[in-house]
């Protein structure tokens, strides 16, 4: 059923997998609900599916057919009664042995061929398992898919193990190793199955027991068969207020927690960002401050290495400027651009706004630490200029502000003196 000529099935089973699924169980219950018309429907489709494994050869020869499995599946290890597959194998044909029926293996394609008796006949692994059991009068299986195919097929099948399809009528079930030979001299190649029966169980397998693709990745397909096998039970199924008003408050309980670690966890990253920006700022100032500002008509003042500001600072600078040179500070830091652009602006006052005191221009801007930079004084803002020390690591920083500070009277002379 799980493979070529046949299409893919897959299956849920709320009983479990392999020998522990349902398969029997629910088709005692898919039999008390069928009609006469539907098993003649069933009737046409097992015809279709005798004709996939019917025999096309010239001449038959009578042949058992050994199925092998993987040693080491689920279905072996949960409902095998040998040790091994060599094992299986040899008891078969012990039993079989004296009989005109040709013997032939067929190993398993994703396990090893293990140690067989010299006059059996191994199939190649990739042989068509189709041919091979059309080729069989007899199936021997433990519980494998392909003796299940074979049974439906026509073909008397002996089931050696527990197999999901045990109990059904469809195969020879061997309860023990032991009872395989009476039963081989009562049945031989006479299948106990009528044909109703196995057009019964293959409509069952195809329209109650196997999903195709696409329903097997719908939920809906596999909760109406959990409905359909699992029994309610009507007691558990009441509604509790106290026990529903105990889930909800957890579950409050346990968003306002989340909450709680995800506000703390935003107010760590929103902390990170400010500290960045604010460094961010301030390198940029430093870096601003150190390459140079454009002045007004034409001048530059060169610091440091006497490096000039970038076109894109210029054009910053220059889409910012107010009317009136002494108001320019402020309305750039109103408008956020601190840092750059004010300070370049307030260099421009400096420079070129009588009406301006030296330094003090960048306290109109605010702009205190900047002002102490471009002085190299923390006293540059004191009544008395006097006392104001001019640093002279940077005599072309101080050069402008000097010169600036030279045409604004006795003070403005003492600092440029």
């Amino acid at each position: 059923m799980l493979r070529a000529p046949n299409p893919m099935g897959y299956y849920s089973d709320s009983r479990g997998v392999n020998v522990r699924s349902g398969f029997s169980a629910e088709f005692a219950d898919y039999r008390e609900q069928q009609s006469e018309l539907a098993v003649e429907a069933a009737l046409v489709r097992l015809q279709q599916m005798e004709e996939s494994y019917r025999f096309r050869g010239t001449s038959r020869v009578p042949t058992i057919l050994i199925l092998l499995q993987v040693q080491d599946d689920s279905n072996i290890i949960m409902g095998s009664p040998f040790f091994s597959m060599a094992e299986y194998v040899q008891h078969v044909v012990g039993v079989v042995e004296g009989s005109d029926y040709k013997v032939v293996v067929k190993p398993h394609p994703l396990d090893e061929v293990p140690a067989l008796p010299e006059h059996v006949l191994v199939a190649d692994k990739e042989e068509s398992i189709a041919d091979l059991i059309a080729s069989a009068d007899v199936v021997f299986t433990i519980n494998s898919s392909a003796g299940f195919e074979a049974a439906l097929a026509g073909k008397t099948v002996y089931a050696l193990g527990k197999a999901p399809y045990s109990g059904t009528g469809l195969t020879i079930d061997v309860a023990q190793p032991a009872d395989l030979a009476a039963l081989w001299q009562e049945h031989r190649a006479v299948a106990p199955c009528s044909r109703a029966l196995r057009a019964q169980i293959l409509d069952f397998a195809q329209s109650r027991y196997f999903l195709g693709a696409a329903q097997f990745n719908e939920p809906s397909a596999h909760l109406s068969r959990l409905a359909r096998t699992i029994p309610v039970d009507p007691a558990r199924n009441t509604f509790d207020t106290d026990l529903e008003s105990y889930r909800q408050q957890s579950y409050i309980t346990w968003l306002e927690e989340k909450n709680q670690e995800m506000g703390g966890e935003l107010s760590n990253l929103n902390e990170t960002y400010l500290a960045a920006r604010s460094e961010l700022t301030s390198v940029r100032d430093e870096l601003l401050f150190d390459e140079g500002s454009t002045l007004g008509h034409g001048q530059k003042v060169h610091f440091g290495a006497g490096r000039q500001i970038s076109s894109r600072q210029r054009r910053i600078a220059a889409d910012t400027e107010p009317t009136e040179p002494a108001n320019r500070c402020p309305q750039i830091r109103n408008t956020g651009f601190e840092g750059g652009s004010a300070q370049r602006l307030c260099l421009e006052i400096l420079v070129h706004d009588p009406s301006v005191q030296g330094c003090a221009a960048f306290a109109v801007a605010g702009l205190v630490e900047t002002a102490r930079r471009a002085c190299q004084s923390p006293r540059c803002f004191t009544p008395d200029l006097s006392e104001t020390s001019i640093s002279d690591r940077h005599p072309h920083t101080l050069e402008p502000l000097c010169k600036s500070c030279a045409h604004q009277g006795d003070a403005g002379h003492q600092l440029a003196t």
